[in-house]
């Protein structure tokens, strides 16, 4: 195992507007500062409140007393639920963070000093678009440490952690991670590459092209199984899918407590963050993704 898991890790930070998404991304981000033996900060923002919302406050833009009951309820919301949390990870410490920033601004400068940020998919919550998509993609751009993003309904645990493989080096950062994180889980890592040939020209040049892909795709798995097997004691394999990227990482996220992501890739896996199939995984995963840096 490796001997950086022996150093007792900082804090997690984890948005919150109220809705069954962000509850379920708290509990996760409970459980996971557990096994890491970090504090968990909880980030809510009233800072752009529109409608009426889940902490019993409504109106247009707030001003003056307005603000200020906004901030009180928001602050009151996340006070319980700290406390509800804590009754149930006595080990876990917890703070509150009310902020008058937008909420990824919020949260981004929250995680400037913490190892994970932790979102979930959608938000119907105080703040409209507390954590809809456009808000989980500024918080995966501009974060500074890797980003989880958890849906509404966690699945049983499985023990088996997902890592996606592709030759870049984001992706050999993200192996890393998963390494460690399959440490701390107990679980089987999996090293995934998923390969699509693109090209069809006749029926014996698509086949030719198609068996090198292949070929090169085993190889990546092979080479990133190595690497893995190298930093954890744990049981360790590599799978290799024809087909699209999101797709496939989506299939797979149905058998895995957990999804990783390099920021950048090639391949399949080019532009992870910036493009569809960031947005597609993070939001359609069944489980869990995280996007490491």
């Amino acid at each position: 195992m490796d001997a950086r898991l022996d150093v007792v890790h900082d804090r997690l930070v984890v948005g919150f507007d109220g809705s069954d998404h962000a509850r379920s991304a708290v509990r996760w981000a409970a459980i996971e500062a557990g096994r890491r033996r970090a504090a968990v900060r909880v980030v809510g923002s009233y800072g752009a409140v529109s409608v009426v919302d889940s902490y019993g406050i409504s109106g247009g833009q707030a001003a003056g007393e307005e603000t200020e009951q906004h901030r009180l309820s928001c602050l009151n919301a996340l006070t319980e639920l700290t406390a509800e949390q804590a009754h149930l990870h006595p080990a876990v410490g917890f703070d509150v963070d009310a902020s008058a920033e937008r909420p990824a601004r919020a949260l981004v400068a929250a995680g400037r000093d913490a190892d994970l940020v932790v979102v979930g998919t959608s938000g119907t919550g105080p703040v409209r678009q507390f954590l809809l998509g456009s808000v989980v993609a500024e918080v995966l751009h501009d974060s500074l440490c890797p980003v989880a993003v958890v849906g509404a309904h966690v699945p049983e645990r499985i023990a088996r952690v997902v890592v996606a493989a592709d030759g870049s080096d984001c992706a050999q950062d993200a192996l890393v991670w998963a390494t460690e994180e399959a440490a701390r889980w107990d679980a089987e890592l999996v090293v995934f590459h998923a390969w699509d040939y693109p090209y069809r020209l006749t029926e014996t040049s698509f086949e030719r092209g198609c068996d090198i892909v292949r070929i090169d795709a085993a190889l990546l798995v092979e080479q990133a199984v190595a690497v893995a097997r190298e930093r954890y004691v744990g049981p360790v394999s590599g799978l290799v899918a024809e087909g699209g990227a999101v797709q496939c990482l989506l299939d797979e996220s149905e058998r895995a407590d957990l999804l990783v992501l390099g920021s950048r890739g090639r391949g399949g896996f080019r532009s992870m963050l910036f493009g569809s199939v960031a947005h597609a995984v993070t939001t359609r995963s069944v489980c869990p993704v995280v996007v490491t840096r």
